[in-house]
């Protein structure tokens, strides 16, 4: 057996599964909705702290902390970043009838089983244990690293952007917190995203482009306006037409393991207090999937002269396209070798390759990658 080996062994055999379980519920017993992350960044900074490592909070607007924490190596040794979101995707609870209402705090967590219930989870709560038990392990084996490992906990991943009279820090996501890390000296040779994954390798994630449509019309009593000049009835055009226009750019951008969408995901026009007017407004709002290697200023380039195309070339009413998020995707080729490195150690663990993947979900990979 290798030096490295027998340091492999000892590291794995400090892994304490009640710790992981410790550091799970504690992090997600924290409410931490996109624009709220500056008590679980604290909470994050005092366990790094615990562990030994030089942990400092970065203001990324007012009352909003990124959270860094490193494990110095000896040095000459390469760095490795672990990165995660803070932010969980779902604050709010959905009833039978489909009225949501915001949560004032996080469910509390519980384990049933081998099994841990917690806000926040899956996605990705359950990664900042792993985090910190990876470190722990290191520390209780005595493993003297020349690299630093270096873990990041950011604010506003979860996909949001704001639009319209969706206004403050909530909207602010889609990346927020990373683009302001990496543009202030986060860096590292490496990095892990350890978004969920099904235990599967994710080599890629689709990029999007969110676009708001907004067609208009008179106004005047509803019961003596013509249907034909509703703002309403011009949106139901638009959305006839996104409809064909998305067979179309599903056949022109295919990718092997992954089928990209388009969906038109909100709506909003009229008064609905004074239904008795006619609607002069109508706006639809439409997520646009794309590859890593697609430009994304063509499809909004489509999406323009989609929507130009129904205007009614006699009328006052103009359409109007707003593009209010925009990220691109992300691929690693399977052959680089933080992807061989994770790969070989889910085989060490699992006793077996893990399967590939390709998501159509973004994530914060795509900022990271274009920082090397």
């Amino acid at each position: 057996m290798s030096g490295m080996d027998e340091i492999k062994d000892r590291v794995q055999g400090e892994i304490r599964a009640e710790k992981l379980v410790e550091y799970a519920r504690a992090v997600c017993d924290v409410h931490s909705p996109t624009g709220q992350e500056a008590e679980v960044a604290r909470l994050l900074q005092s366990l790094m702290k615990g562990l030994g490592m030089r942990a400092e909070l970065q203001e990324v607007e007012d009352g909003r902390f990124n959270v860094i924490g490193v494990l110095e190596g000896r040095g000459g040794g390469r760095s490795l970043m672990f990165n995660g979101h803070m932010d969980t995707s779902y604050p709010f609870m959905l009833g039978v009838s489909g009225r949501s209402g915001m949560l004032e705090r996080p469910l509390p967590s519980k384990v049933v089983g081998e099994w841990v219930y917690g806000t926040g989870v899956d996605n990705m709560k359950s990664a900042f244990a792993c985090y910190l038990g990876a470190v722990e392990a290191l520390r209780r084996a005595g493993a003297s690293l020349a690299g630093d490992i270096i873990i990041t906990g950011v604010v506003g991943e979860v996909e949001g952007s704001q639009v319209s009279q969706y206004h403050g820090s909530a909207y602010r996501g889609f990346g927020h917190g990373t683009r302001y890390l990496i543009a202030h000296g986060g860096l590292a040779d490496y990095c892990v995203v350890g978004e969920p994954s099904n235990l599967m390798l994710v080599y890629g994630n689709c990029g999007a482009v969110w676009t708001k449509i907004t067609t208009h019309g008179p106004v005047m009593g509803s019961y003596r306006s013509s249907w034909d000049n509703s703002a309403i009835k011009r949106a139901v055009g638009v959305m006839e037409a996104l409809q064909s226009w998305r067979t179309a750019y599903l056949s022109r951008h295919q990718h092997p393991d992954v089928e990209l969408a388009v969906a038109i995901s909100a709506i909003e026009g009229g008064w609905p207090w004074r239904v008795s007017r006619s609607a002069v407004h109508c706006s639809v709002y439409v997520d646009v999937r794309t590859l890593p290697d697609q430009p994304l200023f063509p499809v909004m380039r489509e999406l323009k002269g989609l929507v130009r195309s129904l205007d009614p070339q006699d009328s006052d009413f103009h359409s109007e396209v707003d593009f209010y998020a925009t990220i691109p995707g992300s691929e690693v080729g399977m052959e680089a070798e933080v992807v061989q490195a994770v790969k070989q150690a889910h085989v060490t663990v699992r006793g077996q390759e893990p399967g590939k993947r390709f998501s159509q979900a973004t994530n914060d990979a795509a900022h990271l990658r274009r920082y090397g």
